[in-house]
This record gives C-alpha cells, sequence and structure tokens, in this order.
C-alpha cells in the first residue's frame, strides 16, 4: 500500500488531473452544461481507448460494451446540442 513508484509519473499524473479539472471549470464559463457534462463523460470512453491503443492491454469486448452503453446513457439523460428544459 505504501510502496513508491516512479515521483515522477506521479507528478505527471497529478498535473494531468489538474488540467483536466482547470479545463472543466474553463468549459464551465463558456459552454452548456449538458455539453461540459458530455465532455467530462468522455473520459471513460477515452481511458479504455488509450489503454487498448497505447499501453496494448487486452480490453474484452463485455468492458466495451459497459463503457459504450454507459455513454448512450449519459447522453440520454443529458442530450447535448438539445432544447435546454424550461426553454420553447
Amino acid at each position: 500500500m505504501f510502496r513508491k513508484g516512479n515521483a515522477r509519473l506521479q507528478i505527471v499524473r497529478a498535473l494531468l488531473l489538474l488540467s483536466n479539472s482547470a479545463c472543466t471549470f474553463a468549459g464551465l464559463r463558456h459552454l452548456p452544461l449538458p455539453v461540459t457534462t458530455s465532455l467530462a463523460m468522455l473520459a471513460p470512453l477515452i481511458s479504455t481507448l488509450l489503454a487498448a491503443l497505447v499501453l496494448k492491454d487486452d480490453v474484452p469486448r463485455s468492458k466495451w460494451a459497459m463503457v459504450v452503453l454507459g455513454f448512450i446513457g449519459m447522453l440520454l439523460v443529458v442530450r447535448p446540442g438539445g432544447r435546454a428544459a424550461g426553454r420553447q
């Protein structure tokens, strides 16, 4: 649990998380909430894709199916580009 890893990789990971949060908050200033949320929900899809392509990780079809179904479910709830609730 307390074993040390590569400190540089941990710093890069922390900086990437910080930049992700900053970009999300900046997106909220310029984009509607549904669009920002849908972009943020791309993270599982992108991380699974990168794991398969960059890390050469064996990603089973069941995992791909769950990621895609989760993304479709998010699109149904958020409806980016759709008419905002309360507006006519």
